[in-house]
């Protein structure tokens, strides 16, 4: 499997994780909404508000954790597939992963800028997509992890498998 079939298989994984994120975010705020419609006139506070199935299982969590306030969407066997937070790393952060928590999208606002990562099935990054500092930065990589493409301020560099620069400095 090429590189770009790679890159073509996870956007397709991640408009699935998105579509299943948006669902769960949109039954967490329903249920939200509903409660605050039960209390007459006043707030209805908590540190945490968990959404069950009907087996009882959490399949949502929304919920402060020190400074942090995250949402964590889960499948029926309790394995985490989508999380959208806060904290001092990150203005706004939303990781959406496989039932086995090995492939991953990352979006997030960093105090750098905004930031997006591929991550395979094998926990490694295969690209990253950023657009903090003077220049945007796309990096492409790997089975090995190492890096294949770089396009950056600096120019273009292309790697090969054993981590060789073959092209560098085109502009």
């Amino acid at each position: 499997m090429d590189l770009r079939e790679r890159v073509e298989r996870l956007e397709r994984e991640n408009q699935r994780l998105k579509r299943l994120g948006l669902a769960g975010l949109l039954a967490a705020a329903a249920v939200a909404a509903t409660g605050y419609a039960a209390a007459d006139k006043g707030t209805t506070e908590a540190r945490q508000f968990v959404v069950v199935d009907e087996k009882g299982k959490p399949r949502a969590t929304l919920g402060m954790r020190g400074d942090e306030v995250a949402l964590i969407l889960t499948d029926k066997d309790g394995k985490r597939l989508a999380t959208l937070r806060t904290g001092d790393d990150a203005r706004g952060h939303l990781l959406l992963t496989d039932a086995a928590s090995t492939a991953a999208v990352e979006v997030g606002v960093f105090k750098r800028g905004p930031a997006m990562n591929f991550i395979g099935h094998d926990s490694k990054t295969r690209m990253i997509l950023s657009g903090g500092g003077p220049a945007p930065n796309l990096g492409l990589y790997h089975d090995t992890g190492r890096p294949a493409f770089l396009l950056n301020g600096e120019g273009l560099k292309v790697y090969d498998t054993d981590g060789m620069n073959v092209i560098f400095g085109l502009h």
